[in-house]
């Protein structure tokens, strides 16, 4: 029984660190953990275009290891032989910024200029903020993050009032909500501000405000987290 317990508890460990590693190649590409459903076998889906990644047994042992992914903007699949699961990450990350690109593809084609483009370019006023020099990337205080849980609810309340969301749309909303309001806990400010305005893009990409509407939302919400880079803007 000693050793069934051991080796459940280091399958955990080793879970949460893969988990880990692939998380933080998300947020390196500007994705966010809910723009993905985790599928059995850590087979990620992208919710918005339904192109994959399947890295395969999640607990495998390090050694030879198939993968399969998608080609973003095709309905091709590639198959690969990896050694290991760190390779498979070095696959991953190339995977999302070909997913990355894909987007910016179908942002242009459907007049949306500002997605993954002017709005993570040095002008736009969420990166004005991101890349302001004096801004550390420290932790949140609480009372900061007080302050992100109740402006978060603002700009939701906001986005409610001007547009009609079905629910599929409303759900999407709601996810990314939460995980910003989960990562005002372990993220630090600069690297907050980062991963909101790209979920502000991904709003739009969504359909869940009009195209003609990106900067303006992109405005308001700098806005709305200014204080982030001033702590003088606090009440």
């Amino acid at each position: 029984m000693a050793g069934e317990r051991k080796e459940a508890l280091l399958s955990t460990v080793l879970r949460r660190e893969r988990e880990h590693k692939i998380a933080e190649v998300m947020d390196f590409n500007g994705f966010s953990e809910p723009d993905f459903d985790l599928e059995p076998g850590f087979r990620l889906v992208h919710k918005l275009t339904e192109d994959h990644f399947d890295f395969g047994p999640p607990l495998a042992k390090d050694g030879p290891r198939s993968i399969r992914h998608s080609v973003p903007g095709t309905y091709d699949e590639q198959r690969l032989t990896v050694q290991g699961f760190d390779q498979s990450i070095v696959h991953f990350n190339r995977w999302c910024g070909q997913l990355r690109q894909y987007i910016k593809r179908v942002a242009l084609a459907s007049n949306l200029p500002d997605l993954f483009v002017s709005a993570s370019g040095k002008n736009s006023p969420m990166q004005a903020l991101a890349l302001e020099p004096s801004l550390e990337n420290s932790p949140l205080s609480p009372g900061e993050r007080e302050m992100v849980i109740q402006r978060l609810e603002i700009l939701t309340t906001q986005i409610q009032q001007h547009t009609e969301l079905p629910k599929e749309q409303f759900e999407i909303l709601g996810r990314q909500i939460r995980y910003l309001t989960e990562a005002s806990v372990r993220l630090g400010r600069k690297d907050w501000l980062n991963v909101f305005f790209n979920v502000l893009v991904s709003f739009a990409i969504a359909g869940i405000f009009a195209p003609d509407r990106v900067n303006e939302m992109i405005g308001y919400g700098a806005a709305l987290f200014q204080f982030l880079t001033n702590p003088n803007l606090l009440p």
